[in-house]
């Protein structure tokens, strides 16, 4: 992988390719979805992206940036209702967090 794609990570390199200069059709949802397949997010939620992304801005010009924003807002809302805080108790030592996800997606950043 070039230097690029370490730096920038490769999701956020593809979501340029798919959407530079080119307005949100059919041919770049399905590439949007099959995208976010790939990066692990899972088939129900790449069509719920999928879906939202066509529903509100279809048939429009989209930048990468935007659709970079418009992932990390719906992924919020995802998470939020199962989101909880991480209480750790001081008085019980070692403390240990797994953190499990997919090669190169960023779990040490």
């Amino acid at each position: 992988m070039s230097e690029e794609g370490k730096k920038a990570g490769l999701p956020d390199l593809k979501i340029a390719d798919i959407f530079t200069k080119r307005r949100l059709d059919d041919d770049a949802l399905e590439e949007f979805e099959d995208l976010l397949i790939t990066s692990d997010l899972g088939v129900t939620t790449a069509a719920k992206l999928g879906a939202e992304l066509s529903r509100t801005r279809f048939d429009k010009e989209v930048e990468p940036a935007e659709i970079q924003e418009f992932i990390a807002s719906e992924v919020a809302k995802i998470l939020e209702p199962v989101a909880k805080p991480l209480v750790i108790d001081a008085g019980k030592k070692p403390h240990v967090i797994l953190v499990v996800g997919v090669n190169g997606s960023g779990k040490t950043t």
